[in-house]
């Protein structure tokens, strides 16, 4: 594989490190500790009677499909995140051509149907959705939107949430004070924009207290609510116990 470009700040090296370690330590070499974290998100949602999309990247998937396809139930929709978890904004357009070709192929082969994609880190280019468009992945959940008006509603963690701030430059974010959170069709591409701040810049900025985890997602969904716009949670399944809670032995409850 060539990495054409591919340049990495000492910063985002040290967040891709830290971020190997904590998937390391959740999931360890062997894939029991994921399926595990996957059974979970599915009682939550089952109890719920709710749906999720599930973004997997190829090459984990081409590796434990016989555990993945045992736990994967009809409720639940499967996207490509890549054929490797890249910044794939660093890449070149006939690199990323072939891994997104290659993610396909991965799935098919799989008897997996999808259409939907999701960039690793959410970091995309409106120039790939031409890329998408060819291979009939039609969907694209990966543009950002931040309700930042969440400061009041948890005055106890006031420093946190201005940390929190300091790393939304790895997003391409929007605000919701100047933008709609709704899908829109971009080169015949369907965007789906996930709100923010989403799970991994709570656990970043130690926003895990599950009031606050539920004051501010709560807030985006009472204001989507009476905008009559959307609300697209992203909650990745590695972090599943640090945004749920045991109200009594098992059964297990989400944060909002």
């Amino acid at each position: 594989m060539i990495l054409k470009g591919f340049h990495l700040t000492h910063h985002e090296a040290f967040d891709l490190f830290r971020r190997f370690i904590r998937i390391f330590l959740r999931y360890g070499f062997l894939s029991n500790k994921m399926i595990n974290k996957i059974k979970a998100y599915q009682e939550i949602l089952n109890n719920f009677n709710a749906p999720a999309t599930f973004f997997i990247t190829a090459k984990p998937l081409e590796k434990h499909i016989q555990a993945l396809s045992k736990c994967i139930e009809q409720n639940i929709e499967i996207g490509i995140h890549g054929y490797e978890h890249l910044d794939y904004t660093k890449l070149s357009n006939d690199v990323v051509h072939s891994h997104f070709r290659k993610a396909k192929k991965i799935f098919e082969d799989n008897h997996i149907k999808v259409s939907l994609y999701r960039f690793p880190y959410l970091k995309h280019s409106e120039k790939f959705l031409s890329i998408l468009k060819g291979l009939s992945l039609d969907c694209d959940c990966s543009t950002t939107i931040y309700w930042g008006n969440d400061a009041e509603h948890c005055n106890q963690d006031r420093i946190k949430l201005q940390s929190l701030k300091t790393y939304l430059d790895q997003y391409e974010w929007k605000s919701a004070d100047s933008s709609i959170s709704i899908p829109r069709v971009t080169d015949g591409v369907v965007e789906i924009p996930v709100s923010l701040p989403d799970d991994d810049l709570l656990e970043r900025a130690h926003l895990l207290n599950p009031q606050t985890v539920q004051n501010i997602w709560g807030e985006i969904l009472r204001q989507t609510y009476f905008r009559g716009e959307l609300f697209t949670l992203q909650l990745h399944q590695e972090r599943i116990f640090l945004f749920c809670y045991r109200r009594r032995e098992n059964a297990i409850n989400v944060a909002i």
